[in-house]
């Protein structure tokens, strides 16, 4: 499978999905979760807070919401709690 790079917005990307990190809360308070949820809109809101607490390493999927997206896969690359803590990359990594 070929990769391509892109420049710009993701929400640019011609794509049946994007990927979104996210931390293991799914609570997109700020950067790429933030962005990518707020412009999905409240539907993806709800879908990520009935999910709960997800380990790190491991991806939700929703909907895409108002975005023309097929779907939105939320992986988690950090601990909501343990944000900078050395280490922690390391173990969101799969």
């Amino acid at each position: 499978m070929p990769v391509r790079v892109f420049h710009g917005s993701i929400l640019d990307v011609d794509a049946d999905a994007i990927v979104c990190t996210a931390n293991n809360e799914l609570s997109p308070v700020a950067g790429l979760a933030k962005m990518v949820v707020t412009a999905a809109g409240p539907e993806v809101s709800h879908q990520l807070r009935m999910e709960g607490v997800t380990p790190l390493g491991h991806a939700v999927v929703t909907s895409a919401g108002r975005l023309r997206y097929k779907f939105i896969v939320h992986v988690t690359t950090r601990d909501a709690l343990m944000l900078g803590k050395k280490g922690r990359v390391a173990v969101s990594v799969v």
